[in-house]
């Protein structure tokens, strides 16, 4: 089926030669009878009607074949032409209403599979980084607070060093708190998880905008090929018309000669006066014929005068779609940098991630050392006061940990906003 499409499409191109041909056998067919009366004897009646017969089916198919062009070629090139600079400009709601499996569908469809792909993978795109975003909100308010909770502890613990007569009551308020921030730290933990299989879906949608890029590259690159040889045509379709031109101002200087001709003949049969009545009659036929040919012949002029002008239009108009398609190539390759570094970025975020889940283990299992330190606290009361001191350690460096991780995260949200800068300008 797509081979038959794209014979149709050739053999439309084919048709309009055909036809002009046909004119010109046309009017070579007016010049024939005109001599053939000069010599042999042919009823004027058959002459007329078999010359007019092969004007009008020669000018009937050159017209139907005019229109048949500029239906098929240029209208749909001038449409994929302005569809073509809107995607280009940033505009990825574009929609082709142009239809059909031939080089023009296969464009349209190309551009249109373009659109569909790259807005469909952009809004995946932002969506994962505001997912992220939001996560990594969380993350940075919650390590606020921890870190608030770790100084409040070791102040706790402080305090337990200077009033050891306190310390059991204080050592259960420490091991609620410490409990509470496990349980925190485990619902942060299960939000980097999250976060981390997000990376990857965004790496791998990443991974997979650049290689539909590509396919899409190798796609336009054949669609100039293809491009390339409809230029051609035209420029040997234009080259045609031309030399069908030249023989129709041959036929008009021949159609003149032909009437001065029998105007000639016309006086000599008057001189012959009765025996030369009937060639008088033959010569105004013939000169009749004559001045037909010649009004045909123009007609004819003027027709591919028009067609001359629409086969530049349409030349112009496959010049615009292929520069078009030289510019869609740019923003290919832009696009294709731009989902490599959106990968890159994602990479570095799955580390950054990653780095915070090995942190928060650390911290986990240094807030479950504290958790078991106060319990060897709370029923060894005469060590108390070293139990103390190493509760206010164990906070100083849980605290210095969470900031660390704090930090990780305002970086991780400046990557992300980054990221979404760029996405943020297209139009979906």
């Amino acid at each position: 089926m797509h081979s038959l499409t794209k014979f149709i499409s050739r053999f439309s191109i084919m048709s309009i030669m055909f036809g002009t041909m046909l004119f010109a056998g046309a009017l070579v067919g007016l010049i024939f009878p005109l001599f053939a009366q000069l010599f042999v004897t042919i009823s004027p009646g058959k002459s007329q009607l078999f010359t007019v017969s092969c004007v009008l089916a020669g000018f009937l198919l050159g017209v139907g074949n005019y229109f048949i062009a500029r239906a098929i070629l240029y209208n749909p090139f001038n449409t994929i032409t302005q569809k073509v600079k809107e995607l280009s400009s940033g505009d990825l709601t574009v929609h082709m209403e142009i239809r059909g499996s031939d080089l023009i569908g296969e464009l349209a469809q190309a551009i249109e599979l373009l659109s569909t792909s790259f807005r469909r993978t952009s809004g995946n795109t932002l969506k994962a980084a505001q997912k992220v975003v939001q996560v990594s909100d969380q993350v940075t308010m919650r390590s606020q607070s921890y870190i608030e909770k770790s100084h409040h502890s070791s102040e706790i613990s402080n305090q337990q060093v200077q009033n050891a007569s306190d310390q059991i009551e204080t050592f259960q308020q420490v091991s609620a708190i410490i409990q509470k921030m496990l349980e925190e730290v485990n619902e942060i933990n299960l939000l980097l998880q999250s976060a981390t299989q997000t990376a990857v879906q965004f790496m791998n949608t990443s991974t997979e905008g650049t290689g539909l890029v590509q396919k899409l590259d190798q796609g336009i690159e054949n669609i100039k090929s293809d491009l390339n040889l409809t230029q051609n045509r035209v420029n040997q379709l234009q080259q045609n018309s031309n030399q069908i031109n030249s023989i129709v101002k041959l036929i008009q200087g021949i159609a003149t000669q032909t009437n001065l001709l029998a105007l000639n003949a016309s006086i000599e049969a008057a001189r012959a006066g009765e025996a030369g009545k009937g060639f008088s009659v033959v010569a105004d036929e013939v000169r009749k014929l004559a001045v037909a040919s010649s009004d045909a012949a123009k007609q004819i002029a003027a027709l591919l005068h028009s067609m001359n002008d629409d086969i530049e239009s349409l030349v112009f108009s496959t010049d615009n779609t292929f520069n078009a398609l030289i510019q869609e190539e740019s923003s290919m390759e832009e696009a294709q940098n731009v989902f490599g570094e959106i990968a890159t970025k994602a990479n570095l975020l799955k580390n950054s991630i990653q780095s915070a889940e090995k942190m928060l283990d650390s911290t986990n299992q240094e807030a479950s050392q504290v958790k078991t330190a106060l319990s060897q606290m709370n029923t060894l009361s005469n060590s108390s006061w070293d139990f103390a001191i190493k509760i206010g350690a164990l906070f100083e460096e849980q605290a210095n940990g969470l900031q660390t991780l704090a930090n990780q995260s305002e970086s991780l949200q400046l990557t992300l906003t980054e990221m979404t800068a760029g996405l943020d300008s297209l139009k979906l």
